[in-house]
């Protein structure tokens, strides 16, 4: 691919390949931005492929990418190691600090979805809120979110959100009201009269 200054590692056999030709193909983030980000955060980053492609766009930009699955880390933690700007952290985006765990492992890998865990358990997957995802990163705003989150957007948007998404100047994302009936409602609450342009791109509802 032109646009790309280092390969890509896809997994034989998985949904990777589905997800290279929706982005370098399909090209599902071509999106003609109204700012240059120089804070990106990539919230259900799979492989990493969404902040390769922002890597190579916006070379001068901070990237943080979340990931919960184990195997999508190690295979996103391979893509982005020529990009010094991109940083991974296995963990998933929710709305308070918990542990998740992952809910059908037999799921492909580009829609593997989260829950809290039990009260009392443990796990190895933390749970991250936006605002202590900028805090840790140093952020101020983040000039762009994207989440694809298989709908934990429904808990991400319940409550504790309006200091991050106030310094939000882009939001992109994927809701996933049709595999998750009344998932996007909190979202569309948060979201009302809080930005100035709101249109669909593909897959994903675009906000500036």
């Amino acid at each position: 691919m032109p646009e790309l200054k280092h390969p890509v590692h896809l997994r034989r056999g998985t949904s990777d390949h589905d997800v290279f030709k929706q982005i370098f193909g399909k090209g599902d983030y071509d999106l003609k931005l109204p700012i240059v980000p120089k804070t990106i955060l990539d919230g259900g980053a799979n492989i990493g492929l969404f902040a390769v492609l922002m890597a190579n766009r916006y070379p001068d930009a901070a990237i943080v990418s979340i990931e919960p699955d184990e195997d999508n880390y190690r295979q996103l933690c391979k893509n982005i190691t020529p990009y010094k700007g991109v940083t991974a952290i296995q963990a998933g985006i929710w709305h308070s600090n918990c542990h998740l765990q992952i809910v059908d492992k037999t799921s492909d890998a580009w829609s593997l979805q989260v829950e809290e865990a039990p009260s009392g358990t443990t796990t190895n997957l933390p749970a991250m809120h936006i605002f202590q995802i900028m805090q840790n990163a140093g952020w101020q705003q983040i000039d762009l979110l994207k989440l694809d989150v298989e709908g934990a957007e429904a808990m991400i948007f319940m409550d504790n959100y309006e200091a991050w998404l106030a310094q939000t100047r882009i939001l992109i994302i994927e809701l996933h009201e049709k595999s998750f009936p009344g998932s996007s409602l909190s979202f569309e609450k948060a979201i009302l009269n809080r930005y100035a342009t709101r249109f669909t791109y593909g897959e994903f509802e675009v906000f500036y």
